[in-house]
């Protein structure tokens, strides 16, 4: 999983290093304490080069928001000053190894010598017998280190100098330095897209403007090879596992330019998979040769073992009937004849899949399986890929549901996943809601962490926008025909009324939505727009005047705005700053920061202290320079002002954001401006977020393009062949 990159402003920060929390065995990442000159303890995250516990430093970099550990500073750059305190001196001693100097024996030195003890030793070494415990071997100790450590500052610097000469920032100086060591001049000079290999963080294009300083040439093999990897982790964040392989030799023909040919590519390629670093296969099922990295191709297949594993130890149980009769008790619900079968088959199936739309009774499934693992005494375990999801999967069922990071106890510190196979999760059975949202990757830790016998049951809408991630797995597992699929066609007779359901069951048969509804249960709306700036007009009007007089409504907090992209006039920043300014003007010339008293915000990180969870939306109450204070469902929960940066204004969200989320009314703007993201599973997506109405504000073109769309989700993967297999 790729850390996520912090986008605030580039701080510096002077102070002494108190503390090293962590340290990985090659030094690439460290945490560490920093203590300002007025006291404040700061995390600082990242590689900390040749610093040292109680040196001076000045630290370059960025405040982050970490999930679990909170605020961190993420260093670029870090120059680190000897102590002038004796104190600082002391500290230095005692908590850098590179003097071979305990606490006990530092405290001594520094008592005699002071802070200059760092002279003595490099000039005048023999007086360091003046202190009791350091005898000759020691002594010889001491100043060897010493100047071990001399000469370890010394590269570091001609490093430095040499990096800079080639255009590298200094940001990534101390990690190029911890990772080759004394080889950073060989190794870059042999072959510089190492560099975006190895250091995390350095892409092909710096990688390559390196290269070019050094004089290689376009067509160098060094230069095609990186560019095929760099081809194919774009092909990655567009949710391939894999790409063919004439598309992968084209897409690297287009991106190293007219320097290249098409055999050339291809030579490489195969080079590469000889190598080991690519993985090669056929996949006849689509009439190609598929080209893998080697993760994407460990974690796929990983998938596809893990489930045939679980398929072939979890032997499930039959259910009697009078179990439930107990469960519909329970619920106060008599299932039907569909929804009965589908809690039966989730006891007596290993492996399960449970999909369906709007209005067919997802919901009460899951909270029916719950129902049911207590009277048949089953251990349940529930989660869902992000937050909101786990929060709405426990409000539905009254029971604990958990993001999966959380629930394998995912940690930096310690490494990843600690739920895995050596150390699986203790269940019966797991349920995973919101399954659409799944990518390879997540699945594969999901997966590993099951144990042997347990159920699992996979819960969502496979019709949804897929997983952010790489692959389609919910799709994959249906359509294999490997795994027990229920889907839910049936719309229940208290939805049938809905023109929420009716449409959004339209939308992805392929259908433009109906026109207006008419009579007091009409909760689907269609505006037309002629262009951008109609489309914003009209949805600005329709948030705040036409939805509250029309429906009572509240325009901030049961009105949400879903676009598909973020920039443009109907984006979503543009909407949220109008709509700020439309809804919540300031009420009087005092700054509050970005926010204000009744704005609408969003989190945008999981933040367990605070138990609030990426997706999560509330209301401003007190705004000030200084922080602010959020009504999250009726909790208050404080900002301070470095914390700001967890929440944007949520007047607008991308229907992406929406995802695992529900909404009293939902307004969602079209235009051909968002051409590339008009797909139906995005349209689809939108329309089921909303629990009482819907307004769909948009140009005819935009919203046929959105329905006709429906190839935009297939992804190149190979995971219902494997199954298969």
């Amino acid at each position: 999983m790729a850390a996520r990159r912090p986008t605030g402003p580039t701080e510096t920060i002077d102070g002494t290093l108190t503390r090293l929390r962590h340290t990985t065995d090659d030094g690439m990442w460290s945490v560490a304490e920093l203590e300002t000159a007025d006291g404040r303890l700061i995390t600082v995250v990242g590689a900390l080069g040749v610093a040292r516990v109680g040196q001076h430093v000045r630290a370059e970099g960025r405040w982050d928001r970490h999930a679990v550990f909170g605020r961190q500073f993420k260093l670029e750059d870090i120059d680190a000053q000897l102590p002038v305190t004796a104190e600082g001196m002391e500290k230095y001693l005692a908590h850098s190894q590179a003097h071979g100097v305990g606490p006990v024996l530092a405290k001594r030195l520094v008592g005699h010598f002071g802070p200059d003890i760092l002279d003595v030793i490099e000039n005048t070494p023999e007086r360091l017998t003046e202190v009791e415990g350091i005898g000759k071997v020691r002594l010889e100790r001491i100043v060897g280190a010493r100047k071990e450590h001399s000469h370890e500052e010394e590269a570091f610097e001609k490093v430095r100098r040499f990096l800079f000469s080639y255009g590298v920032s200094k940001g990534y100086h101390a990690r190029i330095q911890k990772k080759y060591g004394a080889e950073v001049v060989r190794r870059i000079t042999a072959n510089p897209y190492s560099l975006a290999r190895d250091i995390h963080g350095v892409g092909f294009a710096l990688a390559d403007n390196v290269a070019g300083k050094l004089g290689i040439r376009g067509d160098d093999p060094r230069r095609i090879r990186a560019g095929v990897l760099h081809a194919l982790d774009a092909a990655s964040s567009e949710g391939h596992l894999y790409l063919p392989t004439d598309e992968l030799a084209q897409r690297s023909c287009v991106f190293l330019g007219q320097a290249v040919s098409d055999p050339q590519v291809r030579h490489q390629i195969e080079a590469l998979c000889t190598e080991g670093r690519l993985v090669l296969e056929p996949a006849p099922e689509a009439g190609h040769a598929a080209v893998f990295s080697r993760r994407a191709h460990n974690a796929e297949q990983a998938v596809a073992n893990e489930l045939h594993r679980l398929m072939d130890t979890a032997l499930g149980e039959d259910v009697e009937p009078a179990d439930m009769a107990r469960v519909e008790e329970g619920l106060g619900v008599q299932l039907a004849e569909q929804q009965r079968e589908a809690v039966m088959r989730a006891f007596c199936e290993a492996v399960l899949v449970i999909t369906g739309g709007p209005g067919t009774g997802k919901t009460t499934l899951v909270r029916a399986i719950c129902q049911l693992a207590e009277v048949m005494e089953f251990q349940i375990l529930l989660g869902a890929p992000t937050g909101r999801a786990a929060k709405r999967m426990s409000e539905a069922t009254g029971k604990e549901a958990k993001t999966l990071h959380r629930l394998l106890e995912f940690s930096w510190i310690a490494g990843g996943f600690q739920r895995k196979k050596d150390h699986p999760l203790e269940a019966d059975i797991v349920v995973i809601d919101e399954a659409s949202m799944l990518d390879v990757y997540l699945a594969q830790a999901v997966l590993c962490a099951i144990p042997d016998g347990c159920i699992t049951v996979f819960v969502g809408d496979v019709d949804q926008l897929p997983s952010v991630g790489p692959g389609d797995v919910l799709s994959d597992l249906i359509k294999s025909d490997q795994v027990p699929v229920v889907r839910l066609d049936t719309v229940f007779r208290q939805s049938e009324a809905s023109g929420i359901v009716r449409n959004a069951h339209r939308v992805n048969a392929g259908h433009v939505p109906e026109r207006n509804q008419r009579g007091a249960t009409a909760d689907f709306y269609f505006i037309p727009a002629v262009d951008a700036e109609d489309a914003l007009d009209k949805t600005l009007r329709v948030v705040s005047q036409r939805a509250p007089s029309a429906f009572g409504l509240d325009p901030i907090a049961d009105v949400q705005v879903l676009a598909p992209m973020k920039k443009g006039p109907v984006g979503t920043e543009h909407l949220n700053l109008r709509l700020q300014a439309l809804l919540n003007p300031p009420q009087n010339d005092r700054p509050t920061g970005p926010f204000r008293p009744g704005d609408r915000v969003m989190q945008l990180f999981n933040d367990y202290d605070k138990e609030v969870f990426n997706g999560d939306v509330g209301l401003v109450k007190h705004a000030a320079p200084s922080g602010v204070v959020v009504d999250m469902d009726g909790r208050d929960v404080q900002y301070a002002r470095d914390e700001i940066d967890m929440l944007v204004l949520a007047y607008a969200v991308t229907a992406h954001k929406s995802q695992g989320s529900e909404y009293p009314a939902v307004v969602i703007p079209l235009v051909t401006g968002h051409y590339v993201m008009l797909q139906r599973n995005l349209l689809y997506t939108a329309i089921t977020r909303a629990k009482r109405l819907v307004v769909l504000i948009g140009m005819e073109r935009a919203i046929k393009r959105a329905v006709q769309n429906a190839d935009a989700r297939l992804r190149f993967t190979r995971l219902t062949a494997r199954l298969e297999l």
